[in-house]
C-alpha cells in the first residue's frame, strides 16, 4: 500500500464520491487518497451490511471501502471510464452512523476477496450467544440510521433491536400492543405493564426483524435505484415474562415499570437482527441525561385524530427533562415522578410516543470508536392523554436503575 502512495496526486483530482445534499455519500474520487491513507494507518474491525451481487462477476459482500482491499488496489491502479464506472455501480450504500468518511462508504466487495480478512460474513454473525451474557458495545447498538425528525419514517436496517409484542385477545383475534427492545440473543426489555395478561389478553409471542407490517420480506429502494430486500421477519414464542417483584400494576407512579421476555429459543444477530445496549457503565447508569437529545422508535399511532397503529417503523427525537420540572407537570394528575425511577422526554405538540409504542426503547446516540452506538436508558411507561400533547413529556422508566436487577434475572 506505502509505494501506491505517490500515484495518490494522479487520483486526487478526480471524482469517486460526493456528498449529496443531505450528506449521504455517493462515489467521489476527490477523496480516494484520504481513504487509503487512513486505511493504511486506522485499524478498525469490519462491518458487513449484507450479500449482494459484485460487479466483478461473483458473489458479493456490502462491506466498507476501507474493508475491501479488492477494490482500493483497483483505485491505486490507472482509472478508465470502464473501471469508473464499474466502480460507481459497486456502491451498496452509505452508513451514517460512522463519524469519518472512510467507514462511511458502503461497496459490494468480491466474497473471495475477504476470505482472509476479519471483516464479518453473514455465518460470523450468526453466532449464538449465551442468554445470560449482555453484549459489549459494537456488537449491540450498531444501527444504520438517518437523521431523525418528528415521526419520520425509517430505513429498513434501522433500530435491528426493535420489537413487537403480540398478544391473543378474548375473540382468539392476534394484535401487536406494545414495542419493546433485544437486549441479548435472549431476552426482549420491555414495561411492567405489558407483561400484565388479563381476561381481555394474553401474551402470545415476540417478532423481530420487522420493518413494514404490510409486507414480508420487506424491501425498499436503495442508492442504485435496486431493491434490496431483508430476509423474512421471525416471530418466537414467549418461554417467561418476569416483571419486576417490586413492580404493582395499580400504582399511580409506576415504579419498577420493567420485565424482560425469554424468548422460547436463542436469535442469531444478523444485520436486521441486532441487540440494543444496556448503560451498565456507572457513569450512564448514574446520569440523568438532561437536556439529551434522544431517540423514540416504534409502530404506535401517530397523532393523526382517530390514527391507528403505523404499518411502517416510525422514529422521533426527544430531548430529556429536569425531573423537578416533569414532576410539577404531573402533580395535576397526582402521579409522583421520581428521579430514581423515571425519565421524562420530549413535550413537543406532535411528536411523541402513542399508543402501541409502551415498552420500547428510549434510546441514547453515543460516539464510541468513531461509531454511533445506541444504548437504552428508558423503556416507554405513560404519558399524556391525547398523545404528543403540548408541554407535557413522556414518562420513561429509567434504565439504569435496574441494571443489576436485569443482570440477575437473565439465565444462559
Amino acid at each position: 500500500m506505502q509505494k501506491d502512495i505517490k500515484n495518490y496526486s494522479i487520483i486526487l483530482n478526480r471524482s469517486l464520491f460526493a456528498f449529496s445534499k443531505m450528506f449521504k455519500l455517493v462515489f467521489a474520487r476527490a477523496i480516494v487518497p484520504l481513504l487509503l491513507f487512513l486505511y493504511v494507518t486506522t485499524g478498525v474491525a469490519g462491518v458487513s451490511y449484507g450479500r449482494c451481487e459484485s460487479q466483478f462477476n461473483s458473489k458479493g459482500i456490502c462491506v466498507q471501502l476501507a474493508d475491501c482491499q479488492y477494490i482500493l488496489d483497483i483505485l491505486s491502479g490507472d482509472l478508465n471510464e470502464e473501471v469508473e464506472e464499474t466502480l460507481r455501480k459497486s456502491q451498496c450504500g452509505y452508513d451514517n452512523t460512522f463519524t469519518e468518511k472512510m467507514h462511511r462508504i458502503v461497496v459490494c466487495c468480491p466474497e473471495k476477496s475477504l476470505q482472509n480478512t476479519s471483516t464479518r460474513t453473514d455465518m460470523q454473525l450468526a453466532n449464538v450467544q449465551p442468554g445470560n451474557v449482555l453484549p459489549s458495545a459494537g456488537e449491540c447498538g450498531t444501527s444504520l440510521s438517518e437523521f431523525i425528525y418528528g415521526g419520520n419514517k425509517t430505513r429498513i436496517l434501522d433500530y435491528p433491536w426493535m420489537a413487537l409484542i403480540r398478544y391473543k385477545t378474548r375473540g382468539n383475534q392476534l394484535e401487536f400492543l406494545c414495542g419493546g427492545s433485544l437486549i441479548n440473543s435472549r431476552y426482549v426489555l420491555t414495561a411492567a405493564h405489558c407483561r400484565n395478561q388479563t381476561e381481555e389478553r394474553t401474551l402470545h409471542s415476540v417478532r423481530l426483524g420487522e420493518w413494514d407490517l404490510r409486507t414480508n420480506p420487506d424491501c425498499e429502494i436503495d442508492v442504485r435505484g435496486k431493491e434490496s430486500c431483508a430476509p423474512p421477519f421471525i416471530e418466537l414464542g414467549i418461554e417467561r415474562a418476569i416483571s419486576h417483584p417490586k413492580y404493582v400494576s395499580s400504582s399511580n407512579e409506576q415504579f419498577y415499570d420493567v420485565a424482560l421476555l425469554r424468548l422460547e429459543e436463542s436469535v442469531s444477530y444478523s444485520d436486521f437482527i441486532r441487540p440494543i445496549c444496556l448503560p451498565v457503565a456507572q457513569e450512564l447508569c448514574d446520569s440523568m441525561f438532561v437536556n439529551s437529545t434522544m431517540e423514540v422508535a416504534g409502530w404506535g399511532a401517530t397523532d393523526k385524530p382517530k390514527a391507528i397503529s403505523s404499518p411502517l417503523k416510525l422514529a422521533i427525537s426527544v430531548k430529556v427533562w429536569e425531573t423537578k420540572d416533569c414532576g410539577n407537570i404531573y402533580k395535576s394528575l397526582n402521579r409522583h415522578i421520581d428521579g430514581t425511577h423515571h425519565l421524562c422526554a420530549g413535550g413537543v405538540s406532535g411528536i411523541d410516543a402513542c399508543r402501541g409504542d409502551s415498552g420500547g426503547p428510549l434510546m441514547l446516540p453515543e460516539v464510541l470508536n468513531n461509531r454511533i452506538v445506541y444504548f437504552a436508558t428508558g423503556i416507554i411507561s405513560f404519558g399524556p392523554k391525547p398523545c404528543g400533547f403540548d408541554g407535557w413529556p413522556g414518562v420513561y422508566a429509567r434504565v439504569g436503575t435496574y441494571i443489576d436487577w436485569i443482570k440477575s434475572v437473565i439465565e444462559k
